[in-house]
């Protein structure tokens, strides 16, 4: 048997940065493994149990990625005013660990 998490399918976040800019990102795949990875590397909590950090951080690589902002992580949670998620799936994914699992 296999398990995945419960995910959810387009992830979209609205920001508000302090020099001004505000609008809405797409978040695509290679945000959200660069999450799991850092997560695993810095040993941050999973994304339940820190969802602002969770979406702090996927609001800066989906920026970065798209050339929107330039600087680290620690430059954008200092440049970043808001950052929520959008639309109906907007918790964060269930905790890898099986906790909240769907068999299949």
């Amino acid at each position: 048997m296999s398990t995945i998490p419960d995910l959810p399918k387009r992830m979209e976040i609205r920001y508000d940065l302090a020099d001004g800019r505000a609008g809405t990102v797409v978040v695509k795949s290679r945000a959200r493994v660069a999450f799991d990875l850092t997560r695993a590397r810095r040993g941050w909590p999973v994304a339940s149990d820190a969802p602002f950090l969770w979406v702090t951080f996927l609001t800066w690589r989906s920026l970065s990625d798209e050339g929107a902002f330039e600087g680290d992580f620690d430059d954008f949670q200092t440049a970043c005013i808001t950052a929520e998620m959008v639309g109906e799936d907007d918790a964060p994914p269930a905790d890898p660990t099986g906790q909240d699992e769907h068999v299949i």
